[in-house]
């Protein structure tokens, strides 16, 4: 048997975050096109939320304010123990992730896209002047932040850790009942045809009164959650795996070209244990326990088939290099055009246990994991 496999990247079925500081469009037969802003954009309250560009279906978005990101694994804002003060007393820290708001600009997003369906958004791109949080000694202090003051461009995130004294967190708590917290500014600067622009905008952390919480649960690090948790919100898409000629006996041969496979493991039908250090393993507990799909196209057919495949997913997890090793990839039911096909069935249970086969799923996984990790997870930022 003769495997030709196409090696290329498997994409997550989740939004992308595409913060980019300016954009530049080449090819090697024109000179380099740099995409600037050309006209502004209004909302209905003639405030300028973004701008046309020099490119065509391209646009920059101004941000309106700075606001608590939207994240939930870790929490964008969060209270936790940080021992004893001077005083003996105990302290804590709030730490807090901003991004920016294009709340002002849906409007016109939408306006926009529904005239023109190919239109890309982008972050205006700009430089932080200066970022200012607007708290009293008396409420507590930064002990520590991340703001890319004076030179960062299109700024994404900005962080900062507060520390708080018992009875600090006590008149936060009160100022969440009516509903703020803390309040700020950003200033940036931008380039418009005629010149800079310099744009203050307001930074807003509301939270709820639960946030500050008198007795503060200990944090129990558990990876086996967090893994699962993560493995829940995960679409296999891997192409090209199954490409190539494989013998069906007697001398027929057929060929698979565009392959596909797509996998999402069912909720509630598997665990991660711990198997040493560093190692977990996602263990099924039901059969089967991943729902997915194979595409291909057999040019001896000279027509697509597509695959709905059912089966029982087991991996382990190097928590040190996020790898993925396929330690069960059992194919027990596949259906085509709806209908079951036993022969489909047995001739995918063949080729998933191909030990190249296997190891193209698993390096596609564990590339696509290190991604969410490093992306997805770590601000979950988006654009409208």
């Amino acid at each position: 048997m003769s495997r030709n496999p196409l090696h290329r990247s498997l994409g997550f079925q989740a939004p992308r975050m595409l913060l980019l500081a300016g954009l530049v469009l080449a090819t090697s037969a024109v000179a380099q096109v740099q995409v600037a802003p050309v006209s502004p954009i209004h909302n209905e309250d003639g405030k300028i939320v973004g701008f046309n560009t020099n490119e065509p279906s391209t646009y920059f978005l101004l941000p309106s304010a700075y606001l608590k990101a939207e994240r939930q694994t870790p929490p964008a804002a969060y209270l936790s123990a940080a021992g004893l003060g001077p005083d003996g007393r105990p302290q804590y820290d709030l730490r807090v992730v901003f991004t920016p708001s294009y709340a002002h600009a849906a409007a016109n997003v939408v306006g926009i896209r529904t005239e023109d369906p190919h239109a890309l958004f982008f972050p205006l791109p700009m430089f932080i002047d200066q970022v200012r949080v607007f708290l009293p000694s008396a409420l507590g202090s930064v002990a520590a932040q991340l703001t890319p003051d004076g030179g960062i461009s299109t700024p994404f995130a900005l962080y900062f850790r507060l520390r708080l004294t018992e009875a600090q967190v006590g008149i936060f708590r009160q100022l969440a009942r009516g509903g703020l917290v803390l309040q700020g500014f950003v200033g940036t600067i931008y380039q418009v045809p005629d010149g800079y622009q310099y744009s203050s905008v307001p930074l807003t952390l509301l939270l709820p009164e639960s946030t500050f919480t008198s007795t503060l649960p200990p944090v129990t690090v558990r990876p086996e959650q967090w893994m699962k948790d993560l493995l829940e919100q995960t679409e296999l898409f891997v192409e090209g795996p199954l490409d190539g000629q494989y013998s069906l006996g007697g001398g027929i041969f057929v060929t698979f070209q565009n392959s596909v496979v797509q996998g999402k493991l069912r909720t509630g039908t598997f665990d991660v244990l711990s198997q040493g250090a560093g190692v977990l393993a996602a263990v099924a507990t039901a059969s089967p326990n991943l729902d997915g799909e194979v595409q291909v196209f057999i040019p001896e057919l000279g027509l697509p088939i597509v695959m709905k495949y059912q089966a029982v997913f087991e991996a382990k997890l190097d928590l040190f290099m996020m790898e993925i090793e396929l330690t069960r990839f059992d194919i027990s039911a596949v259906q085509v055009n709806g209908t079951s096909s036993p022969f489909h069935t047995q001739l995918l249970a063949n080729l998933i246990q191909q030990p190249d086969v296997r190891a193209e799923l698993a390096a596609a996984l564990s590339r696509e994991l290190q991604e969410r990790i490093l992306a997805q997870t770590l601000f979950g930022v988006s654009l409208p």
